[in-house]
């Protein structure tokens, strides 16, 4: 099984939110527990994840990764449409709004 931290935030859109943080040689989003304490420096990679949430078990046991595997298609079909995006000027195709379309469903 290829995937098994699975984001529920999608990994290159959480990337769009990091900064520079001083001592870190990777930009960092801003994180905070709900239990509480001091809001965190986190990389990307390692927010907004879960071991196994779109992993799916059949009845004789095997498990599955084609939920994750549709997202990672999903995901790598929109992450270069929001690049794009964001250039100056940039205006949205119809097919790439199809695609967001489907990546925000």
């Amino acid at each position: 099984m290829a995937y098994k931290r699975n984001h529920y935030v999608p990994e290159f859109y959480l990337k769009s939110f990091a900064l520079p943080v001083p001592g870190h040689r990777k930009p960092k989003i801003w994180v905070y527990d709900k239990d509480g304490g001091p809001p965190r420096p986190q990389s990307p990679k390692d927010t907004a994840v879960i071991s196994d949430i779109y992993t799916i078990r059949h009845v004789d046991g095997v498990r599955s990764d084609f939920l994750e595997q549709t997202f990672a298609e999903c995901e790598s079909a929109v992450s270069p449409i929001f690049k794009r995006w964001k250039e100056p000027d940039a205006k949205p195709a119809v097919k790439e709004i199809l695609i967001v379309s489907e990546f925000l469903a």
